[in-house]
């Protein structure tokens, strides 16, 4: 199952989503569109931000691309992945892969 950009904007407003999820989602939602560029999927932008990194997508490798920012030329960079660590740190995950078996389950 491909997770779109609107599927996270719609299981977030799931009724029964609970808070935690929703913040997360949201927080995810705004992570793809703080990304300077565009995507239509989640794997798509998860590739992007592995590809960015340089190695896997998890909390410790965002936290510390994060801390080499410059708050001047990379600013939509950082804001974005500002908001994806609080979506990696929230579901506890340890890869990509995890993480969007998780929104699937969602």
């Amino acid at each position: 199952m491909i997770i779109t950009f609107e599927d996270i904007f719609v299981a977030a407003e799931n009724p029964g989503c609970t808070s935690e999820n929703k913040n997360a989602l949201e927080g995810l939602h705004r992570a793809m569109n703080d990304w300077p560029d565009d995507f239509d999927t989640v794997e798509d932008f998860f590739f992007s931000v592995e590809s960015y990194l340089g190695e896997a997508l998890n909390s410790a490798h965002v936290r510390a691309k994060s801390r080499m920012l410059s708050a001047l030329t990379d600013a939509w960079r950082g804001e974005s992945l500002s908001e994806l660590l609080a979506f990696l740190d929230a579901f506890g995950c340890t890869s990509a892969v995890e993480y969007l078996d998780a929104l699937k389950r969602l």
